[in-house]
């Protein structure tokens, strides 16, 4: 498929107002895949993947009817969550394909997020506040893990975008995401604070969200967390520091 067609091709085949997830994953997790998408697509009208660096769509994609596989043209990385553009009216889940999510994931999640209040939020579960207007490094803030218990909700900086819910509506586009491989985390936060989206972290137990990673061989369970994450280069560094000093 032409990267040209991919946003016009699924937008015009969903119906509007609907559940949907969207996906970016690449060969080394075709272990896990098929958990993670079994765990998320009953929960949902329709399932988007981007498959990065792949040659054929794996066939045991073909088992789920709501699922829609793509192979762009180019590596996306994370931010071929991106390449698909929902309808206003429907409901986003970002996720990613190491993670097997709960049954009542999404039903949980819309329930706790309508206690907050929709109105130009966003929410999740991993989540990042920063200590310091101007960090120097990654090092400088509180990180609100997915598997660790929270009680309330809470007004964060920044999510991880493998548990976040949101409005189709505030859905960034594929041009602003462009050229964040690696940090979508951090570009989506600057994106809700650049259009005055409040990005929340929900209530959780610990545990809640099971790593898929060691049913992998070793040298296949390196996350861009691991390899990427732990030293942010300064160019990273630079846009935290668009949005680190807000206030709440």
């Amino acid at each position: 498929m032409q990267e040209s067609d991919i946003n016009p091709t699924v937008a015009d085949e969903a119906p509007k107002g609907i559940r949907r997830a969207h996906m970016a994953t690449f060969p080394d997790r075709v272990g896990v895949l098929p958990h993670s998408v079994a765990s998320i697509a009953p929960q949902v009208d329709r399932v988007f993947i981007c498959l990065n660096e792949y040659q054929d769509v794996p066939d045991f994609l073909g088992e789920f009817d709501n699922v829609t596989a793509v192979i762009p043209e180019r590596d996306y990385k994370d931010v071929g969550k991106f390449i698909f553009q929902p309808d206003p009216e429907d409901t986003v889940f970002l996720v990613d394909d190491d993670i097997e999510y709960a049954d009542n994931y999404a039903r949980q999640t819309i329930r706790r997020a309508r206690g907050v209040g929709l109105e130009k939020r966003v929410f999740g579960y991993h989540a990042t506040t920063f200590t310091n207007p101007t960090p120097k490094s990654i090092r400088q803030r509180t990180l609100l893990r997915m598997n660790q218990r929270l009680t309330y909700s809470t007004r964060v900086h920044q999510l991880g975008t493998g548990t976040v819910m949101l409005s189709g509506s505030l859905f960034p586009t594929l041009d602003y995401m462009e050229g964040s491989e690696k940090f979508v985390d951090v570009r989506f936060a600057r994106y809700c604070f650049e259009n005055d989206i409040e990005m929340w972290t929900l209530p959780r137990n610990r545990r809640r969200f099971p790593s898929l990673l060691a049913g992998l061989e070793p040298e296949k369970r390196e996350t861009i967390a691991d390899s990427f994450t732990r030293r942010w280069p300064q160019h990273v560094l630079d846009e935290v520091k668009v949005f680190a000093g807000l206030q709440f």
